[in-house]
């Protein structure tokens, strides 16, 4: 009974889904979720690669339509389009990000904020407020949390650094460094005693150790840290 329980557990949990689409064929909806602390590289059947980072989530047909290849993303990932007559569309919310072959990154916050930076190729951003925008590379849009668009430039290192194992602080507030922390090592980050709200941090690591990035970010502040199992706790010495 115990066998048979978990056998049905995994057909639910771990196996893609099935959706007919006509008599006698189906189409399978993979769908992939990084918890905090994991990052994964994905390859689709057209050959596009996605780098998706930790804390997102990721749907896809295994086979795309003779006219379109779609996504659906919660989350932030990095893609690397293959080039090809079909467009490649990335839903995100309510907004559309549209390339025939491209690398670009897009990161949507739980906020509701959005950001799509463009490394090679064009893009075509639209939503369903009739906003729309063209990118260029080394061009970013940037929607705030009241949905209006704005271009902007970016440094390819601080937007980009995570697919290739490389956590990049540039003037970040505490509050900043606390969640990219937490969701780069998948552990929760707490603070004792009085910390300056004000204090930025900069700091540029690569495959370093949780242990390594404290000890470098904390080096001349004053503050001490803790490290159990999951639970990391800083402290004002002072």
């Amino acid at each position: 009974m115990i066998l048979f329980c978990l056998g049905i557990s995994y057909k639910l949990i771990i196996n893609p889904s099935k959706v007919d689409l006509s008599e006698g064929s189906t189409v399978t909806m993979i769908k992939r979720v990084n918890p905090a602390g994991r990052k994964s590289i994905l390859t689709l059947s057209d050959g596009t690669r996605i780098f998706l980072n930790s804390g997102s989530e990721i749907s896809y047909s295994s086979d795309f339509s003779d006219s379109l290849r779609l996504v659906s993303l919660k989350g932030e990932a990095f893609f690397e389009v293959q080039k090809e007559k079909r467009p490649f569309v990335v839903e995100t919310g309510q907004t559309k990000i549209k390339v025939l072959g491209t690398t670009f990154n897009v990161n949507q916050k739980q906020n509701g904020a959005l950001t799509v930076a463009l490394v090679t190729g064009k893009v075509l951003i639209n939503d369903q407020k009739g906003n729309e925008m063209q990118l260029e590379p080394s061009e970013m849009m940037v929607r705030g949390e009241d949905g209006a668009f704005h271009k902007t430039g970016f440094d390819p290192l601080t937007l980009t650094g995570w697919k290739d194992k490389i956590l990049v602080f540039r003037e970040n507030s505490f509050v900043e460094v606390k969640e990219k922390i937490e969701n780069w090592f998948g552990v929760t980050l707490l603070l004792e005693g009085n910390i300056d709200a004000n204090m930025t941090y900069s700091g540029t690591y690569k495959e370093e150790s949780l242990e390594n990035v404290l000890r470098g970010m904390l080096f001349t502040s004053g503050l001490a840290y803790e490290i159990e199992d999951k639970m990391v706790t800083i402290k004002n010495t002072k």
